[in-house]
């Protein structure tokens, strides 16, 4: 399963011109208007069913340094939520053109040869 994370988060590296690292950025004023990432996540969430005005006001709460675990619960879902989706639609193309039927078929071939910590290592270090 590290084999697995680590391969996705290499592919979301490759594949991703969306994310911006505004996520783990220290708080800002209530008053700021989300960051570029957050806005992409908010339209994301309210494109699914989601009053958009739900997800910017705890982003705002968020942004003025509200740190409650329910507000960034529903923050950090929404995020991977947001990723995951990215992620297969850049992931899943890669793979078919791979022809393995999976990426735990991927996996099993970096970590037959003997590459598995190398590819962890490399993951962590473009995303610790």
């Amino acid at each position: 399963m590290r084999m697995v994370l680590a391969l996705l988060l290499l592919l979301l590296v490759a594949c991703s011109s969306s994310v911006t690292g505004d996520a783990g950025k220290s708080a800002q004023p209530a008053t700021r208007a989300p960051s570029t990432y957050q806005q992409k996540v908010i339209d994301f969430v309210a494109a699914h069913d989601t009053p958009r005005g739900v997800i910017v006001h705890l982003y705002q709460r968020y942004n003025a340094g509200n740190r409650d675990r329910s507000v960034v619960d529903v923050i950090e879902s929404s995020e991977a939520a947001y990723e995951a989706v990215t992620l297969s639609d850049c992931v899943n193309p890669i793979v078919e053109k791979s022809h393995d039927d999976d990426l735990l078929k991927i996996s099993a071939k970096i970590a037959k040869a003997g590459l598995t910590d190398v590819v962890i290592a490399k993951a962590l270090a473009v995303l610790p």
